[in-house]
């Protein structure tokens, strides 16, 4: 936008006006290009995406007559992509969207417009030359599919081979060809250790040509060239190597053939090659290394010849199993031997070699798997260790199957048996076993009553297995032997009282004869059942309880106990009439019932302060027991009262200019609570102000309300103060009174004269009534007036 600011003068009157012209734009300039023609260096390397910025066109107008809008020329490699930067500049940028390749085209010409936003707009052209520059993306050429030669094996040192040639599309350093690009086969080149070629070495050679450009990196090409070598017999037989080693497994049959050996030079269409055929079995373990001579003759005349030591190595098969060293193994241990302890070491040997003839040590593939929780056996050194509690009892013996393997790949095994005795020693404690058993017995059951039956075993044999019992003191109970061997009776000697001892635990003690001797103790539990020998009893009567006024929840009471159990312990419980409870009964199991005192009737303290109450318990005999607990209830208050005045109406009249301190009037409030909730302050009621506040007072305590400062009939006539009695309960109760004092007026102030409009002369005319004069009369007190 363009803004022309002008300063105007006007005359008669003088004035000055500023005055801003704005210019308004039309479309008078196309867009112009820096250059007619831009050049790029792109190289054909380029990734698609790639973005080259172009110079933006630049046109003298402004807004939307500026610069909008770039197109570019139709083709298959670039697009346009345009940013726009604000402030009327767009910038244009070339994206490269499909490879080039300069072998294919080396300059692409595009054509790039830029418009205005004119209607109709105006444009400007610049012409965009993209040169490709070259990458290193070919490499050389060969100029033909295949090369072949043919020579002579005794050809002369610096005999010409053949001649390749290799091209590059590349330009530049990456189609330069270095000295290897065309490449004379010499002789020298084909071995550069020897003076010449010879048959007897390779009757043909293929030989690797590289052509390489001076690009970088450097891409190069190769070919094969295959050279054919003419025999001339010039050699006498050689072979590869001399003396010559090679293994063979004492396996082979006779007949097989086991080595071939061929001679190195002279080699023609005729050619004999010699097979090492196994005539007897080989065994390793009687001669594991045999020494031979090969003699290689030609066909010349004379003839050459060639020798060679061969050494035949027996290598070691897997065909010896392994052997134990003892024909029978056997051990006695005691049982309860400790874990880890060695039984006994067995020892096999294998004439093999190597992991043929190592051995490792294992437990037969039939072995009872209880066995192998018993026993382990060491794979290497072939010891066997108890790994488990051997017992006399289980089993007096153990016959164990074992194996020798050899580590060969497919290993041969040798069996053995192991025989363990086990020797019996004193390691079992006898047992109780309860064969009959009545857990409970009625406490006036008659001495000699039979409570249980056990019997008595122990696994061990001879003395070790010969047991003695008896039954621990302090019960009322005794063993009585049977008939039956080890067999006993478990019997009442003395008079049971359940409530004394409910239940008894009764030990038996049963002991062998070894040296030395186990011992086993067994327990039982025998209860006392109950009968109907006692009443229910409270622990306490009279059985006193406090209950706020108002109370609704109910309260538990002590319940009564019964030393007898079950039917004939406390069943029910029975309360004495009465006009404010009831009786209510929970279940609380093994702790009996439990008896509550629920207020269905709203209590009153200022009614009545304590209510007497009998609780009867009666147990679940034929005809049943029972007794009595006396209950008295003690009512505390809750503050439900509130203060009540004794006067409905408090009115008094009081002269102005009362002295202060004098005392206007005494409320009186009374509280039916007790205690704290029952006591009675006084206040002013919070809706007083403060005035009054300043001419009155009123005692907390007393509610005597007297005068605190000056009365003045003048300014105020009457008052009305509230008064508050509240209590002092936590939640405090609130009753508010009016008190009405009417003010007495006293002559304590003369009347004063303000003349307010006068008229100091009048005409003589004037008639009666005429207003000559207005006067004001302050008074404070009641007054008359008069004119003299």
């Amino acid at each position: 936008m363009c803004v022309i600011d002008l300063k105007t003068v006007l005359e008669n009157p003088l004035e000055v006006h500023y005055v801003a012209v704005e210019i308004l734009d039309v479309n008078d300039h196309a867009p112009i290009f820096p250059e007619k023609e831009n050049t790029l260096e792109i190289s054909e390397s380029a990734l698609p995406g790639a973005r080259f910025q172009l110079q933006a066109a630049r046109d003298a107008d402004s807004g939307s007559l500026s610069v909008q809008q770039y197109k570019l020329s139709h083709n298959e490699h670039f697009r346009l992509e345009v940013k726009d930067r604000g402030e009327d500049r767009k910038t244009p940028s070339l994206v490269l969207q499909k490879s080039l390749d300069r072998e294919s085209v080396k300059t692409h010409v595009l054509l790039l417009t830029a418009f205005d936003g004119g209607k109709p707009p105006r444009s400007g052209n610049m012409t965009i030359i993209v040169n490709v520059s070259d990458v290193n993306d070919n490499p050389p050429v060969f100029s033909k599919e295949a090369y072949s030669a043919h020579l002579k094996e005794n050809s002369p040192f610096g005999t010409t081979v053949i001649q390749v040639n290799a091209t590059d599309l590349d330009e530049g350093l990456n189609a330069t060809m270095t000295t290897d690009k065309i490449i004379i086969i010499n002789i020298i080149d084909v071995n550069d250790n020897a003076p010449e070629i010879e048959v007897t070495s390779f009757s043909h050679y293929n030989v690797l040509i590289v052509a390489k450009d001076a690009g970088e990196p450097s891409l190069s090409s190769e070919k094969s060239i295959n050279i054919v070598i003419s025999d001339v017999n010039d050699n006498s037989p050689e072979f590869l190597q001399n003396p010559y080693t090679f293994y063979i497994t004492e396996n082979n049959r006779p007949g097989a053939s086991i080595f071939s050996v061929a001679a190195l030079k002279d080699r023609g269409k005729d050619q004999k090659i010699p097979f090492l055929v196994l005539q007897k079995q080989l065994d390793r373990e009687t001669n594991e290394k045999h020494k031979l001579r090969l003699t290689a003759v030609d066909g010349g005349k004379p003839a050459k010849s060639g020798d060679i030591e061969i050494t035949v190595d027996v290598l070691d098969i897997n065909d010896n199993s392994p052997v134990f060293t003892k024909e029978l193994y056997s051990a006695t241990l005691k049982e309860n031997i400790p874990t880890g302890t060695v039984v006994i070491q067995v020892n096999a040997t294998d004439l093999d070699q190597g992991a043929n003839g190592e051995i490792i040590y294992s437990f037969g593939n039939e072995v009872d798997p209880k066995i192998m929780e018993l026993f382990s056996i060491d794979a290497n050194t072939g010891e066997i260790h108890v790994t488990g509690k051997l017992d006399f009892e289980k089993s007096t013996s153990y016959e164990i199957d074992i194996q020798a393997s050899d580590k060969a790949h497919v290993p041969l095994k040798t069996g053995k048996s192991v025989v363990i005795t086990v020797a019996d020693v004193n390691d079992n404690p006898p047992e109780i076993e309860v064969t009959s058993f009545s857990s409970s017995i009625k406490e006036d059951s008659k001495i000699g009553t039979t409570v249980a039956l056990i019997s008595v075993t122990d696994l061990d044999s001879g003395i070790n297995g010969k047991v003695i019992c008896a039954i621990k003191q302090g019960v009322p109970f005794t063993l009585s032997p049977s008939l039956q061997e080890n067999m006993y009776a478990i019997v009442t000697i003395s008079q049971l009282d359940r409530e004394i001892t409910s239940q008894y635990d009764v030990t038996i003690i049963a002991k062998d004869s070894g040296e030395p001797p186990h011992l086993t103790e067994k327990t039982i539990s025998v209860v006392i059942s109950d009968v109907n020998d006692n009443s229910p009893e409270f622990s306490t009567s009279p059985y006193t309880f406090y209950i706020t006024e108002n109370n609704s929840p109910g309260a538990s009471l002590k319940a009564a106990r019964d030393q007898d159990s079950g039917q004939f312990s406390v069943q029910q419980y029975k309360l004495s009439n009465n006009d404010h409870f009831r009786l209510e009964i929970k279940d609380k199991g093994d702790d009996g019932k439990i008896p509550i005192l629920v207020v269905q009737k709203s209590l009153d303290r200022e009614t009545a302060g304590s209510h007497v109450l009998s609780l009867t318990a009666l147990d679940g005999g034929k005809p049943p027991k029972s007794s009595e607990m006396n209950i008295l209830v003690n009512v505390l208050d809750i503050n439900d009262n509130a203060p009540a005045f004794s006067k409905d109406d408090y009115s008094v009249t009081l002269n102005e200019n009362t002295p202060l301190g004098t005392i206007v009037v005494q409320v009186n409030a009374i509280d039916l609570d007790d205690g704290p909730n029952g006591d009675v302050v006084y206040s002013f009621g919070k809706s007083i102000n403060q005035k009054d506040l300043n001419l009155f007072a009123i005692s907390p305590l007393t509610g005597e309300l007297s005068v605190k400062g000056l009365i003045n009939y003048e300014e105020r006539e009457k008052y009305e103060i509230e008064i508050q009695a509240s209590d002092k309960g936590m939640a405090p109760l609130t009753t508010e009174k009016s008190v009405k004092i009417k003010i007495v007026d006293l002559n304590d102030n003369a009347p004063e004269i303000e003349v307010t409009s006068f008229s100091s002369s009048i005409p003589e005319d004037s008639r009666p009534g005429t207003t000559i004069l207005f006067v004001r009369i302050i008074r404070l007190s009641l007054c008359q007036y008069k004119i003299k």
